[in-house]
C-alpha cells in the first residue's frame, strides 16, 4: 500500500522479476529525480511477506517518528506501533 508522510515522503510497493537474494535481507536507498526510492531485497527461504511488511512498517514508523520530531534523540524515536 502506498504511503505519503506530508508530502515529504511517499512510499509505494513495486515488484520485479529477481530469482536469488544476495544477502539475508537487504535495504537501500536512492535519490531520484523523482524523490527517493527504498528497495527491500530478501531470502524467501528465511522471510515471509508478511514478516518483512512488518519490519518494514517499523521502518516507516521510525521516518515518521523522525518527521514528528527531528530533534528528539535516536532513544526517544518511536518504531513499534501501538499494538506492539
Amino acid at each position: 500500500a502506498a504511503l505519503d508522510l506530508g508530502g515529504q515522503i511517499s512510499f509505494s510497493p513495486v515488484g520485479f522479476e529477481h530469482n536469488k537474494s544476495t544477502f539475508d535481507i537487504s535495504l537501500s536507498i536512492t535519490e531520484t529525480v523523482e524523490g527517493i526510492k527504498a528497495h527491500i531485497e530478501y531470502c524467501t527461504d528465511l522471510y515471509t511477506e508478511q514478516t518483512i511488511d512488518r519490519l518494514f512498517g517499523h521502518y516507516r514508523r521510525l521516518l515518521e517518528s523522525v518527521l514528528a520530531s527531528p530533534g528528539q534523540p535516536v532513544s526517544g524515536l518511536e518504531m513499534l506501533s501501538g499494538a506492539e
